[in-house]
This record gives structure tokens, C-alpha cells and sequence, in this order.
């Protein structure tokens, strides 16, 4: 009777495993895809700086902040991780070392988490930045798409 309980519980566990992976994949890029989408859309390594003083606020949007800056200029941050109190958080608090916010040795700290900045890109305007952005969404989905396309075939039943 044991083995059949143990039997049933991994049964369910690989069902249970492979419907989140399905999911998964359907969520869209992670934060590393798009981190590596933007170094490529725009030449820049990722490790730019701009002074706390000069941000004028932050939009959160799956593993990437908007920050708009003073003197109309425009960064985007992606994260290392989903940081889904950055939605809700009245109050954020840009930790930096100095008087700059760095991509990849900074964070953005909510009351309940620590959010570390991946990389940071800057843009000269928000115009520039949001269609640095939709262009390596774009890009990305593409893939996943062709991706998904391929994985399909290769399961679909030969006749």
C-alpha cells in the first residue's frame, strides 16, 4: 500500500512540475533575457550611474524600472529577480554606494524587500528608452514564439 502512495505522490508530483514549467514559459522573458536584449539593443554594458539627487521617480514593469532622471534624461534598471512589492510600495528607497545608483551594485529597498539592480541603461529621453524597450520585447517574444513553434513540432505525432 506504501509503494502506491509513493507511486501516486510522484505521479502527481511530475504532473504537478511539468504544468509549472508549461507556465513558466508562457509568462514571457525573464529579467536576465531582457537585461541581455538591452546590452545588445544599445551597445551599453549595463553598469551605468545616475546621481540619487536626479531621480525624479520609478515605474515598475516585469524585471524592468523606468527611471526618469533631471535634465530629461532616462534609465532603465532590470533586476536579478521578480520584485513584486516595487507594484505596490508607496515608499521606495534607492540604495547606492556614495551618491550613485549603479546597475549592478545597487538596489531598490521597499518596506518589506531588497530589490538588487542587475543592470541600469541610459537613454536621453523617455521616447528613446520606451522604444529601446518595445523593440527588445518584440524581439524577445519572437523568439519564445519560434521557440514554442519548434517544441511543438518536434511533439506532435508523425502520420
Amino acid at each position: 500500500m506504501r509503494t502506491l502512495s509513493r507511486l501516486t505522490l510522484l505521479s502527481l508530483s511530475a504532473v504537478f512540475i511539468s504544468t509549472l514549467t508549461a507556465c513558466a514559459r508562457d509568462l514571457g522573458p525573464s529579467g536576465r533575457q531582457i537585461d541581455r536584449a538591452l546590452a545588445e539593443h544599445t551597445g551599453q554594458n549595463g553598469r551605468v550611474c545616475v546621481r540619487t539627487s536626479d531621480i525624479n521617480g520609478y515605474a515598475f514593469d516585469d524585471h524592468v524600472i523606468k527611471i526618469p532622471a533631471r535634465g530629461q534624461r532616462y534609465y532603465l534598471a532590470t533586476t536579478f529577480h521578480s520584485c513584486p512589492d516595487l507594484d505596490f510600495s508607496a515608499l521606495v528607497v534607492f540604495d547606492s554606494l556614495g551618491f550613485e545608483t549603479c546597475g549592478g551594485r545597487s538596489a531598490i529597498i521597499t518596506e518589506t524587500m531588497r530589490c538588487p539592480l542587475a543592470s541600469m541603461y541610459e537613454f536621453r529621453n523617455r521616447k528613446e528608452a520606451f522604444a529601446a524597450l518595445d523593440a527588445v520585447k518584440q524581439k524577445l517574444a519572437d523568439e519564445m514564439a519560434k521557440e514554442k513553434a519548434a517544441e511543438e513540432a518536434n511533439e506532435a505525432p508523425e502520420t
